[in-house]
Parts: structure tokens; sequence; C-alpha cells
């Protein structure tokens, strides 16, 4: 089976090097099985960051809206 180069093309080279010449040849996967697992990872890591985001994005919510409330304090 050969890949769609169009799906590797956004992929860093160092990573295509470890498909090409290293990780797929000794993880005993078919060219396949490895993309598969390759594009899962990288959607697991990206669902990761957009979690660490939201936390980070509520925390700022909850400075902004003491912020807001002191303010309103103030007043």
């Amino acid at each position: 089976m050969s890949f769609n180069r169009g799906l590797l093309d956004s992929y860093p080279d160092s990573e295509l090097c470890q498909f090409c010449t290293y990780m797929r040849p000794s993880s005993g996967l078919s060219e396949s099985e490895y993309l598969i697992n390759l594009l899962a990872r990288r959607l697991e890591n990206s669902a990761t960051h957009i979690e660490e985001l939201r936390e980070e994005v509520a925390k700022k919510d909850e400075h902004i809206e003491a912020l807001t409330i002191d303010l309103y304090n103030l007043k």
C-alpha cells in the first residue's frame, strides 16, 4: 500500500524520516497501520492541548470576573 503524499506533506521531516528509516520497520507495522497510529497520536496530542487551553481560558475568565467585581466595589 502506498501513501497519499498529500497526507504526509504537513508532517515534520523528522517524523517522516522516522517513519521511512526507523520507526515503521522496527515496529513491525504496515505503512497504513503506522500512519493510523501516527495520526491517532497527533489527534490525542491536539485534544490534550485544546483541554489545556480551555483550562487557561477558564482561569483567565475567573480572574477577569474577580477584577470586574473589584472595579464595581470601587464605585
